[in-house]
């Protein structure tokens, strides 16, 4: 097919384009858009019959979506680089590979999400992640959103009748409860980062949603809860990044404001 031979020409001619366009935004750790790039690499290698580059382009672009390692994912890429300049036809140059020497040190920004492996960072009560740990992770999580200029958004999820319940049950009521309602949001949170932030109170860590996502999260779980038990009544309390929220205490303070707060957290000025 003459119209695809030339189409699959094209693709090879650009491919010391798109090798020096991912180079550089390795080295330029512009991590949201070498994820685009990835996946566009993905999707045409898969197409035009480059099954091992498409491939390889997946892997580096997964441990993007799950906030790997920097050094893992320079690895990657590099293997993707070397797998493209091996094809019949391509024809350099290329941009200058990225050093390893910026991306040996694992950023904490990019810590892995999911469970802490600390024990001192897991409530015992729940078995989800202690403020401690959220703490770190929103400030982690709001770093990462700076530098990849991606939305980020916290929300909070009260029960608010635990405490009453506690001090008419007793703690062990109180407890069931609070590890009944943290079994129902724990699933429901899918990828995104939750914990337990006060006696009746989860956070919930949402970096590249939007608003109306959390809201139809939040949505979600009232919902469930109070299908489950009648007793889990619940506020919620939303707080949104912008480009000039500089710590995560502005995020904690928004949250712990009241409830139904929904607000975009930035410094005065």
């Amino acid at each position: 097919d003459p119209k695809m031979a030339a189409m699959l020409a094209k693709f090879v001619e650009r491919l010391p384009q798109r090798v020096s366009e991912i180079a550089n935004l390795l080295q330029r750790e512009q991590t949201h858009e070498l994820e685009r790039a990835l996946h566009q690499l993905k999707g045409a290698a898969g197409g035009y019959g480059f099954p091992d580059i498409s491939e390889q382009a997946g892997k580096a672009e997964m441990l993007l979506r799950t906030q790997g390692e920097l050094e893992e994912i320079a690895d990657e890429t590099r293997r993707l680089i070397a797998l493209i300049e091996r094809v019949d036809g391509y024809n350099g140059p290329v941009a200058e590979k990225p050093k390893p020497s910026k991306l040996v040190k694992p950023s904490p920004d990019v810590a892995p999400r999911g469970q802490p492996q600390d024990g001192s960072r897991i409530d015992l009560a729940t078995n989800l992640p202690n403020r401690r740990y959220m703490e770190e992770r929103m400030s982690a999580e709001l770093s990462i959103s700076r530098r990849a200029r991606r939305p980020f958004i916290c929300t909070a999820i009260k029960l608010t009748q635990l405490r009453e319940i506690g001090q008419r049950d007793g703690d062990k009521a109180a407890d069931h409860l609070l590890g009944l309602a943290a079994r129902i949001i724990g699933p429901l949170c899918g990828d995104h980062c939750v914990g337990r932030w006060d006696q009746d109170q989860f956070v919930i860590l949402m970096l590249g949603q939007e608003r109306t996502a959390a809201e139809s999260l939040l949505h979600e779980i009232a919902s469930q809860l109070v299908q489950t038990n009648p007793v889990l009544t619940t506020s919620t309390a939303i707080a949104v990044a912008d480009m000039r929220t500089t710590d995560s205490e502005s995020l904690s303070a928004s949250l712990e404001a009241g409830p139904r707060e929904q607000s975009t957290v930035g410094s005065a000025g």
